[in-house]
C-alpha cells in the first residue's frame, strides 16, 4: 500500500507539526509494506527532507504562509493527483485539502473558529467556514484527535459521524538538554505555547503577579513559547510584574533546551480557553512535572484530577490553585500519579499503529 501524506502548513515546533512528524517516523518504523509519499510546501525549510526520513518527498508549489495563499493553492493543487496511480490513499493533516480523485483522509485538530471565534481575525474564519465543510465532505475518513474534537465534529457536522475516528495524538519524554544544570536560578512555574489569544497568557500573568506581590511567594513565571501577540503586549502585560525580572520570556526555543525547562520546573500550568488536545500537558508529566489546567472539555477528558483544574477566565480562581499545587504535596502526587497513567496511554505508536488501520479500512474494505 502506497499512502500520500500532504502537509499544508509545514512546522515543527506546533502541536500540529509533533503529530504530523511523530506519525511519519512511527509509520516508517515497521517493515510492514507500506511506503510513502510526502508532499511538501514550496517554503519549508532545506532540513524538511532531513526530518523525514524513510519517505520520498515532493516539493509542491504551495506555500506554508501566507495562509491565504497557502489556502488558495492548495484547493487548485493538482500535484496529489498526478501522482494518483501510485497512490492508493491521500492523508491530508489541515484543510482545504488538494485535488485527487481517490480515497482521503483527514485529520481534524479542532474547530476553534466555529467554537471560539474571537481568537481568529474575521476573514480568516470566513475562509475557514467556507472551505473545511467541502474537505469534510470529501474526506472518506476523518480523524479526530481526542474524543472532544469528535463530539464537536458531531455538533457542528453532524454528516461526519460516521466516518469519523478518534485517534488520539502521543508523548515521549524529549530528549536533549542539561538535565543537571537548571536553567534558571530561582524555583519557577512553566507555561509551553505561543503566544495567542486562545492560549490566555494574559490572565495568567494577571495571576501570577498578584502572587508574586506576596513575600513568601519564591517562584517565577517561566513561558516557552513564540510571541505571536506583539511588543504591546509584552510592554502591558509583562512589564507590570513587580519586581521586574519575575517572568522570563523565552521565545522559540530548542528541543533540548525546553526538555530541560520541564524537567526543572516546580509547576506546569495550561491556561488555555480552548484545546483540541494539549500536548504540553503530556511533556510536562513525562518530565515528571505536577500540573494545573484549565477547567475545559479536553482537560477533564485527559486529566481530570478536579483540585488541579481552575476556571480560565477567572485570575484569582488561577492564582488560588497555583497557590495549593506548590504547598500541597499530597496534590502533587496525585497529579504525578495520574499523569504517569496519562503517559503510558498515549503514545505515538499505538497512534501510528490506529492510524494504518484506518488506511487499511479505507483501502482494504
Amino acid at each position: 500500500m502506497h499512502i500520500g501524506i500532504f502537509l499544508a502548513p509545514y512546522q515543527r515546533h506546533s502541536g500540529a507539526g509533533e503529530y504530523y512528524h511523530h506519525l511519519i517516523w512511527e509509520l516508517t518504523v515497521p517493515n510492514n509494506g507500506l511506503h510513502y509519499t510526502v508532499f511538501l510546501p514550496s517554503d519549508a525549510d532545506r532540513s524538511a527532507e532531513e526530518h523525514l526520513p524513510g519517505v520520498t518527498c515532493v516539493r509542491t508549489r504551495v506555500p506554508s504562509s501566507p495562509a491565504l495563499l497557502r489556502h488558495a493553492a492548495t484547493v487548485l493543487s493538482r500535484v496529489a493527483a498526478r501522482h494518483r496511480p501510485a497512490l492508493d490513499l491521500l492523508h491530508c493533516v489541515n484543510t482545504p485539502m488538494p485535488l485527487f480523485g481517490g480515497p482521503t483522509v483527514l485529520t481534524v485538530y479542532d474547530l476553534r473558529e466555529e467554537d471560539l471565534p474571537e481568537t481568529h481575525g474575521a476573514f480568516h474564519n470566513a475562509f475557514v467556514k467556507a472551505t473545511r465543510p467541502g474537505a469534510l465532505r470529501r474526506a472518506n475518513r476523518v480523524i479526530a484527535i481526542s474524543r472532544f474534537t469528535a463530539a464537536r465534529l458531531a455538533v457542528h457536522y453532524p454528516a461526519c459521524v460516521s466516518k469519523t475516528r478518534i485517534i488520539p495524538l502521543g508523548c515521549v519524554a524529549s530528549a536533549g538538554g542539561d538535565m543537571t544544570q537548571p536553567p534558571h536560578p530561582r524555583p519557577y512555574i512553566l507555561t509551553v505555547g505561543h503566544l495567542r489569544p486562545h492560549k490566555n497568557h494574559q490572565r495568567l500573568i494577571r495571576a501570577f503577579n498578584a502572587l508574586a506581590s506576596q513575600d513568601d511567594f519564591p517562584f517565577d513565571l517561566v513561558v516557552v513559547g513564540r510571541n505571536d501577540l506583539g511588543e504591546a503586549f509584552m510592554r502591558e502585560e509583562a512589564g507590570g510584574c513587580h519586581p521586574l525580572g519575575r517572568i522570563v520570556f523565552t521565545g522559540e526555543i530548542t528541543e533540548g533546551e525546553k526538555a530541560a525547562w520541564y524537567r526543572h520546573a516546580s509547576l506546569f500550568v495550561f491556561p488555555s480557553l480552548y484545546e483540541g488536545f494539549g500536548l504540553p500537558l503530556l511533556e510536562a508529566f513525562a518530565a515528571g512535572v505536577p500540573v494545573a489546567a484549565s477547567d475545559i472539555p479536553i482537560f477533564r477528558e485527559l486529566y481530570g484530577l478536579e483540585k488541579a483544574l481552575f476556571n480560565p477566565r477567572d485570575p484569582e480562581a488561577i492564582a488560588r490553585t497555583i497557590n495549593v499545587m506548590v504547598l500541597d504535596n499530597d496534590l502533587r502526587r496525585r497529579s504525578l500519579a495520574a499523569g504517569a497513567e496519562i503517559t503510558a496511554t498515549y503514545t505515538w505508536p499505538r497512534m501510528a499503529e490506529r492510524t494504518i488501520r484506518v488506511y487499511q479500512e479505507l483501502v482494504n474494505g
